[in-house]
């Protein structure tokens, strides 16, 4: 037995990539395993550092993958900002992928009182850092998604958010 009784206070948290899927392609035996580790009790989450895709989008690559993930089992560092903003009543200035937009539609973006800064892919330019810029000079909280130096892309490495995190920073 995984866990004597049945015993729910285990948890194990799966990281998504190279863990769960690599791609678009689920590993071998995972589907099994966290079937067999939820019929022995064990609460199965999972959590990713990506930040260029929202907890739907995830969702539904998953499920794409054939492994259903609740709401709530997925753990992601834009909700973990979300949330943050929604309990401290931030109104976010988003320099975030386009796809990751989706994630802070809920909270209210009139009147931005905190930057938060992702990968923006194609969205960073010099007027929208500077905008950002403008914001943390008047007091603004920078509230980054995550801190890569770079990452692997189809045709190579690219920058990730911390070279634009630091460049807010210094002159913040």
């Amino acid at each position: 037995e995984l866990v004597a009784g049945g015993d729910t206070s285990c948890w194990l948290l799966l990281e998504l990539g190279g863990t769960v899927h690599v791609g678009n392609r689920r590993l071998t035996g995972v589907a099994e395993a966290v079937e067999r580790l939820g019929a022995a009790g064990v609460l199965v989450r999972f959590a990713t550092t990506t930040y260029r895709a929202s907890r739907r989008q995830l969702r539904a690559k998953l499920a794409a993958m054939g492994l259903e993930v609740a709401e709530e089992a997925l753990f992601t560092a834009p909700r973990a900002v979300h949330d943050y903003l929604r309990t401290h009543e931030l109104h976010p200035w988003l320099l975030v992928h386009p796809a990751l937009r989706e994630e802070f539609d809920d909270l209210p973006q009139e009147r931005p009182d905190a930057v938060v800064l992702g990968d923006a892919g194609e969205g960073f330019s010099y007027a929208r850092l500077n905008q950002a810029f403008r914001l943390l000079h008047e007091g603004a909280p920078l509230l980054a998604v995550g801190e890569n130096r770079y990452f692997q892309e189809p045709d190579g490495l690219g920058l990730d958010a911390a070279p634009f995190v630091r460049a807010l920073e210094y002159p913040a």
